[in-house]
């Protein structure tokens, strides 16, 4: 936004689909803030991608509500959920599922889709899962997605748990 200013580029839009500071704690969440400020009194506009952190941007006094914007619905990401049809799903795919994961109908399963990443949760999860696993052996995790290890990536003892449990 600086060097848009500087360039004098006549409109400035600033799109957020994720925001490290969430997580971040001490000098360097502060570090993030002042550049997140510093970014939207630069911009014209502002972008968040869901309405929640259109609310959580406001609740932290990053920015005023005046240049906040949300598009469509929220998510810019946006999907074809007919791709989440069971119709669409073929038998033999979800027999290789069901083979793989071990499956019994008299577990309980939980899905989480996404980047393995330690900005997603992905810690507190897996810690969560362990102690509801003990109180409840019938109780699956079942993570699809990648680690990420160039940004946020989480410690090798969690990725042992992951690929042993």
């Amino acid at each position: 936004m600086i060097a848009a200013r500087i360039a004098r580029v006549p409109i400035k839009i600033h799109t957020i689909a994720g925001l490290p500071l969430m997580t971040a704690r001490g000098l360097k969440k502060k570090i993030l803030v002042a550049t997140e400020k510093i970014t939207y009194a630069g911009a014209d506009e502002v972008l968040p991608n869901s309405k929640s952190m259109f609310e959580y941007l406001l609740k932290e006094n990053l920015i005023s509500k005046d240049k906040l914007k949300i598009i469509s619905y929220g998510s810019s990401n946006g999907f074809d959920e007919s791709q989440f049809n069971k119709d669409n799903l073929k038998e033999e795919k979800i027999a290789e599922v069901k083979k793989k994961i071990s499956f019994s109908s008299k577990n309980f399963y939980l899905l989480f889709v996404g980047r393995m990443v330690v900005d997603k949760g992905i810690i507190e999860l897996i810690e969560s899962f362990l102690d509801l696993e003990t109180k409840h052996p019938n109780v699956k995790l079942i993570l699809l997605g990648e680690f990420e290890d160039k940004l946020s990536a989480i410690p090798e003892k969690y990725k042992n748990e992951i690929k042993n449990n």
